[in-house]
């Protein structure tokens, strides 16, 4: 009200005063007097305000009430909708893939004791996605001995981990020459009307597409990998659907790799299961 630009409004009540302006009463009452009468003058303390009085009244004809149409919500089926984040880690779709390939890249790891499976896991994985070829022997060695001290894993030695690695790459590269291997990949893309995001634990893009390899560290028996990769199926095969939608190439390659095993297994939709 004190900075207004040209004009002040007082709306003061038919009968009474604006009580709030006692407010700017000092130790005289009365500091803001407004207009009485047919003065149309404000007092504010020694200074004077022109004013204008605007009387406003109203008369006792009745006015009949506005009828407005009332709205109600239409009526709608019930519809069972998917939510709308998809992780391909929580997907299961039992019976829908099938290994079509397997491959043993090497011997399984050696082992000292018996490790924690879990943080064995964790290390290896690790591992594999910190290694780079191209370093030094000693700096990739005293890498994966790190990582492995971290996580507590001492029954296992750092360098057979990393000629697993090796072994890996090496299959990879016979597969795809001139590819390119991208770990630790983030995805995120639409799928239908759901959102799909996720990690690919190695990527492989090639002249034909993209092949995702996710590590598993299972140490179960051989007549048990197909069954364990065949039930990562839906896993990948979100990942594949994911790749496609957010770059429009393929993804037609999809691998379970057991490094404690030395086992690479190619996993498929079954014939007839297609989407």
């Amino acid at each position: 009200m004190t900075r207004a630009r040209d004009y002040v409004v007082f709306a003061p009540p038919a009968k009474g005063e604006l009580k709030w302006l006692q407010v700017l009463d000092g130790e005289t009452p009365g500091h803001v007097a407004l207009p009485s009468g047919a003065n149309n003058t404000i007092i504010v303390g020694e200074h004077s305000h022109s004013a204008r009085v605007s009387p406003l009244a109203v008369d006792d004809a009745l006015v009949a009430p506005v009828v407005r149409p009332t709205y109600v919500r239409l009526t709608r089926q019930s519809r069972v909708r998917p939510p709308l984040h998809r992780r391909p880690s929580g997907e299961a779709d039992a019976g829908t893939y099938v290994v079509v390939e397997k491959v043993q890249l090497g011997p399984r790891l050696p082992f000292v004791g018996t490790p924690d499976m879990l943080s064995l896991g964790e290390a290896v994985h690790a591992i594999f996605a910190a290694d780079r070829a191209d370093r030094t022997g000693s700096a990739r060695l005293s890498q994966a001995e790190g990582i492995l001290t971290r996580w507590g894993v001492h029954q296992v030695q750092a360098q057979d981990v990393l000629d697993a690695c090796d072994r890996l790459n090496g299959h990879l590269a016979g597969l795809w020459p001139s590819g390119r291997l991208h770990r630790e990949a983030p995805i995120f893309a639409r799928v239908g009307d759901q959102l799909v995001s996720g990690r690919i634990d190695l990527l492989a893009e090639h002249d034909a597409g993209f092949a995702v390899i996710d590590h598993k560290s299972f140490p179960g028996s051989r007549d048990t990998w197909e069954a364990r990769a065949a039930g990562y199926g839906p896993q990948l095969g979100l990942y594949a659907e994911a790749l496609q939608a957010a770059t429009s190439r393929p993804c037609e390659h999809l691998y379970i790799h057991m490094p404690i095993v030395g086992a690479l297994l190619r996993v498929s939709r079954k014939a007839g299961d297609a989407d």
